[in-house]
């Protein structure tokens, strides 16, 4: 199934993630962390709707006294494939199964007929279907990493839906955490106009899908631009070879110009300048029981401070709220994978599910120089250098 106008191809995206799953494994059983990956495509009960996912567990390692899975959510415009390296990292540090899920209207799963027309109801669409899935895949408990918009969806789901399911919540790189400014001035008419194709409802895959055989093309020129100076490996998808970034731009490409269906939610939840209509800032204070960690890249374009204001102050009755600051940009869990997920992971070692733990609340951690690890006491902020 594809388009002879914008050259996306369903099964050329089967293939691309057969490919890089395979470098992906090889590149992990060199480095002496040997992983097996499954892709599954889960079917749901109203027969209208399939869930992709991409499954990892190590072959050596498995911890016995936590046998909940990990699960990763991706972000606007991204998908499952995009954590390949972090599934195999996390399974190796973890010992557990780590499950890479792709949201209802995004990569590899169904795209239907976008139907939000509120933040309320948008945000159903994406969890009715995850929460089906949960339920079909028989997952009662559960840790989540959720990135950007995935990790607005991910909170909203452990405060209503998956209330009870989630101990452990990261929060990578979250969109929508502050209010907006009380003023947003648009200063010109480039400004008025992004705004008003904002409005509309008008999307970066619009440009690519209407591009056509160009299309390709103009995402390639976007993965260059983002990760030019950037070796394979570190783009968390191994491989150190052309091949290797022809798949990652193959990927993007053809999650980009399949049929238009998830990503019309951004203008539901967002307003221009990718503020939420509806803060995490006035919801994450009604969580409950959940152990909560902020992560943010040195260079993010999120703003850091918001994280660092809630969890200070209105997240002080969770048992844990922590923010910490790592080397990378808004896809802080692509630019140092390894990093990443050695500090997830002891998050969720030291958060485990034996109640009569000692925890450490409201701590910020950061990352000086050769990413030494420095832990500050609660209610002290500090400058982290880059």
């Amino acid at each position: 199934m594809g388009s002879v106008w914008t050259r996306y191809d369903s099964k050329a995206l089967d293939q691309v993630h057969d490919n890089i799953l395979k470098t992906v494994e090889e590149s992990a059983y060199r480095s002496g962390r040997a992983v097996r990956f499954k892709r599954d495509q889960t079917e749901l009960a109203n027969g209208k709707h399939v869930i992709h996912s991409i499954e990892c567990e190590s072959m050596y390692r498995k911890d016995v006294n936590n046998d909940s899975p990990i699960l990763l959510m991706h972000g606007y415009g991204a998908g499952s494939l995009l954590f390949a390296n972090n599934l195999a990292g996390l399974a190796h540090e973890t010992g557990r199964k780590v499950i890479a899920v792709d949201w209802l209207g995004f990569g590899a799963s169904s795209r239907p007929k976008f139907k939000g027309k509120q933040v309320d109801d948008t945000v159903e669409w994406f969890l009715d279907t995850f929460d089906e899935w949960r339920a079909t895949k028989n997952l009662e408990k559960f840790d989540m990493i959720a990135h950007s918009m995935g990790g607005y969806l991910g909170a909203f789901y452990c405060l209503g839906k998956g209330k009870g399911r989630v101990d452990n919540l990261v929060l990578a790189s979250p969109v929508g955490v502050p209010h907006a400014p009380a003023e947003m001035k648009t200063s010109s008419n480039t400004l008025k106009i992004l705004r008003k194709l904002w409005n509309w409802g008008v999307t970066p895959n619009h440009l690519v899908r209407g591009a056509g055989p160009y299309g390709h093309r103009l995402v390639e020129k976007a993965v260059n631009a983002r990760f030019g100076d950037v070796d394979e490996e570190r783009l968390g998808l191994s491989g150190g070879d052309l091949q290797t970034r022809t798949n990652v731009v193959d990927y993007l490409f053809h999650i980009t110009a399949a049929p238009g269906s998830g990503e019309h939610a951004l203008s539901k939840l967002l307003a221009p300048g990718a503020y939420a209509k509806k803060p995490l800032c006035e919801e994450l204070p009604k969580l409950e029981g959940v152990n909560l960690l902020f992560v943010y890249g040195d260079r993010d374009w999120m703003d850091a401070s918001a994280g660092e204001r809630l969890a200070f102050s209105s997240l002080q009755h969770l048992p844990t709220a922590e923010v910490i600051t790592v080397p990378g940009s808004h896809h802080v869990y692509l630019d140092h994978p390894e990093v990443f997920d050695k500090q997830v992971s002891t998050f969720f070692k030291e958060n485990s599910c034996e109640k009569d733990s000692t925890r450490v609340n409201n701590r910020i951690r950061g990352y000086i120089n050769s990413f030494y690890q420095v832990r500050h006491p609660r209610n002290h902020v500090c400058c982290l250098s880059s």
